[in-house]
């Protein structure tokens, strides 16, 4: 089935007094061969910054049980296609080829194309689910494959994350269509953020009542708004 959608929502914070959500969407509804209550559906939206998909998964009439232990999503790149690998959350960057990743990479992922294409491999709407990062095919060349840290045990109705292709043509592009991947989380439930104010952040890394003293009196005389307490 298909659909289309164009709205406009105003956020609370950012750079952007309004948003535009724009997408072509596909719905493929699948159903098990042997038995016709178990049903799924592969959601894939289109946007003029990059396409997303997700798996869904209908209220099932006995209330299933699902665990998911892996999507096996794949990313087939062009040869010669480069990533800015990073191991962990705040590792530090590699620039590396689709080969011989030393573990697997964190997402977003963003990779470089001959000709200056920049795509990003990210992640959406990623509630009640397992870490997904990615990794490399052990025998398709040049291809990512998503990797769960472990199972997602869940209960019909659900969808798994949206993995989403942002593409560019430059590197600032990806990061001026960042739009992108709040469009693929839904409205928020907050009736009335007035109170959300943004400012400045201090982080308190040192777990101690001295080091926590001493932030707060920086954030204050510096006019810092907020104070992170990072355990």
């Amino acid at each position: 089935s298909h659909a289309s959608h164009d709205t406009t929502w105003r956020p609370v914070t950012g750079e952007r007094a309004q948003v535009r959500d724009h997408y072509n969407a596909l719905t493929i509804s699948l159903v098990k061969d042997d038995n016709p209550i178990y049903r799924m559906s592969i959601d894939i939206r289109a946007y003029n910054e990059g396409v997303a998909l997700r798996y869904a998964f209908p209220e099932n009439e006995k209330g299933t049980y699902y665990r998911v232990t892996q999507e096996n999503t794949e990313f087939a790149m062009p040869v010669e296609t480069k990533a800015w690998y990073a191991g962990w959350a705040q590792a530090p960057y590699k620039k590396l080829e689709l080969a011989n990743w030393p573990d697997e990479a964190e997402r977003p992922l963003t990779l470089e194309l001959l000709g200056g294409i920049h795509v990003a491999l990210l992640e959406a709407q990623m509630v009640d689910y397992s870490r997904t990062k990615f990794k490399l095919s052990k025998d398709k060349p040049n291809t990512i494959v998503t990797a769960m840290h472990d199972p997602a045990d869940l209960i019909s109705p659900f969808a798994t994350p949206w993995r989403g292709i942002m593409i560019a043509e430059s590197a600032g592009a990806l990061a001026d269509n960042s739009h992108f991947i709040l469009n693929l989380n839904p409205p928020s439930k907050i009736a009335q953020p007035d109170w959300i104010k943004p400012g400045k952040i201090m982080r308190v890394m040192t777990q101690t009542t001295a080091a926590a003293k001493a932030n707060i009196d920086f954030a204050v005389k510096h006019k810092l708004q907020y104070v992170l307490f990072d355990w």
